[in-house]
């Protein structure tokens, strides 16, 4: 996963170049740098087999050819929300287990609900399309609620 982690690197890097010049952020192609190796790298040591099951799960693989020990996978998160940042639309994967009758809501930072949609069932390992071409660019507080299931997650928007 490493070497994989170098030769992304490597070929983002002239994009980050331009993406910092346009969008001032990051604000170095040195700290994207500094900041893949100091938490990319990290979390591929700590939890190889969760990015595993994610990169599977997200570009629909049969099979990743790396194999790791499931036990890893105790701290997963309960669901996943990507890209992030993203133009408004994004997908939200159920990693928890079924839910009845869940709400998704968008809220912006200060507290106004901007999104909000409700569902029959959201079993587990479901993907959900949001999409909200009207949003402006900013930081936005995902949560999903059911019966016994509440999970927020932070979610920027870059247009």
């Amino acid at each position: 996963m490493l070497e994989k982690l170098a030769t992304i690197k490597a070929m983002y890097l002239p994009e980050i170049r331009s993406h910092s010049s346009r969008w001032h952020f990051p604000i170095t192609p040195s700290l994207w740098e500094e900041d893949v190796k100091s938490d990319l790298e990290d979390y591929l040591i700590d939890r190889p087999c969760y990015v595993r099951r994610n990169l599977i799960a997200y570009f629909e693989l049969l099979d990743f050819g790396f194999d790791c020990d499931p036990l890893n996978l105790t701290d997963a998160p309960d669901f996943l929300l990507s890209p992030n940042p993203n133009q408004g639309s994004f997908l939200l994967w159920n990693n928890y287990k079924y839910l009845e009758n869940p709400t998704i809501k968008v809220y912006q930072l200060n507290g106004k609900l901007i999104y909000c949609q409700e569902f029959t069932d959201y079993q587990k390992t479901d993907k959900i399309a949001i999409n909200m071409p009207e949003v402006s660019s900013g930081m936005y507080i995902v949560k999903i609620e059911s019966l016994d299931f509440n999970s927020t997650k932070k979610m920027l928007v870059i247009r």
